[in-house]
């Protein structure tokens, strides 16, 4: 009977340590990604702000590229909404939309992802000179009171960011596939410089 009290007590001690640490826990995802691209700021804006080349650089789309990809009205701009579904887990089904825009400056866009809440990416672009456009990736997830959902933020936050990074890259390469390299440089040897992960 002792053994079992002390068990008992040891198992609400875990459960209370649990409780304790899951509610010192972060309510809310914040991730953020700056990197210099070797492309006017109207190029890389137009990219943005539109998702008729979004999947030549989001993160995601390697996932599952047979997966079903569909824009619905417009494609660009405020409004312009893109649908996704796939049997992967790891990407499931869900939706982006621009909900805000200032040519070459902003883009703001909301991402549902059904059961796995929403959250907002926002891209800020600044052009440093007439070929070079500084660009940021900020994104943010309202993960609720939940402790699960606490939990499950460290790991989403990771995993995250690491699609962050990767989307960045795609995009630098994109942005810049139809600019000359003036500096004679390789678009590899691009790829490796001019990323600031904050």
């Amino acid at each position: 009977m002792k053994i079992l009290s002390g068990l008992l007590a040891v198992i609400a001690l875990l459960m209370m340590g649990i409780f304790v640490a899951g509610s010192m826990l972060p309510t809310e995802i914040k991730i953020s990604r700056t990197i210099e691209i070797q492309a006017p700021v109207k190029r890389v804006f137009n990219i943005v702000n539109s998702f008729d080349e979004y999947n030549e650089w989001s993160p995601w789309y390697e996932l599952d590229p047979n997966a079903l990809y569909k824009t619905l009205g417009r494609s660009t701009g405020i409004g312009a909404r893109f649908e996704w579904e796939s049997n992967t887990p790891e990407l499931g089904r869900g939706s982006q939309q621009i909900v805000d825009s200032a040519p070459y400056h902003f883009v703001k866009v909301e991402l549902q992802y059904g059961l796995q809440g929403n959250g907002y990416s926002t891209y800020d672009l600044e052009a440093t000179d007439a070929t070079t456009t500084q660009f940021s990736w900020a994104y943010e997830s309202d993960l609720g009171d939940g402790l699960l959902a606490r939990y499950f933020g460290l790991a989403l936050k990771k995993r995250l960011a690491q699609d962050c990074e990767r989307g960045l890259k795609n995009l630098k390469r994109l942005a810049e596939a139809s600019v000359e390299d003036s500096g004679g440089r390789s678009l590899e040897a691009s790829l490796k410089t001019g990323i600031n992960w904050l």
